[in-house]
């Protein structure tokens, strides 16, 4: 094989690539809005008769109620320090639905002061509203997010953060991305 041949051959298949992770990204936003529906649907499934859904089941309101609670001095039992001394009011219940492993019962704070903002604020999002947002957001972000979603015990968090990373893996980043995960 000549040379241009193969530098041809290359260039087709990095163009491939390109329409691959293209197509992926496409895949990944529709598949995070199935996983919301999803989760909304099964958390208000006690549907009426008629098939529709009942917006003040029970669960619905929990959900609702859980999702009010994000920065929300109503019933905080404890609080979360993050960078420059900000203290956010949580609530224990809610932090150990999601993740047993902060053991909170002897402890009234958790400090996040070594995490970045932005990855506090998308953790607690994902706390309390199981919402997080990595479309757009940079590779340094969701590695930090995913790092912390390890040291915190948070199994789906860290699973959303993998996806997530997929669209952005390249020759030049797979290493630092392997050596993270």
């Amino acid at each position: 094989m000549s040379r241009s041949t193969t530098a041809d051959e290359v260039s087709k298949l990095q163009q491939r690539l390109s329409l691959l992770k293209e197509e992926y990204v496409k895949l990944q936003k529709h598949c995070e809005v199935v996983e919301k529906d999803r989760a909304k649907l099964r958390a208000s499934s006690g549907a009426l008769q008629n098939g529709d859904k009942d917006e003040n089941s029970f669960i619905a309101n929990i959900l609702k109620a859980v999702a009010s609670m994000l920065k929300s001095e109503d019933y905080s039992d404890m609080t979360v320090t993050l960078q420059n001394d900000e203290a956010i009011p949580g609530h224990k219940f809610v932090f150990n639905a999601r993740s047993t492993n902060w053991n909170l019962k002897d402890t009234s704070s958790l400090d996040w002061s070594h995490l970045p903002n932005d990855v506090s604020q998308a953790i607690l999002e994902w706390i309390y509203c199981d919402q997080v947002t990595l479309i757009g957001k940079e590779d340094t972000f969701k590695l930090a997010l995913m790092t912390a979603a390890k040291s915190f015990h948070l199994p789906q968090l860290m699973t959303m953060c993998e996806r997530g990373l997929i669209t952005s893996i390249s020759i030049k980043n797979c290493i630092k991305l392997y050596t993270t995960a």
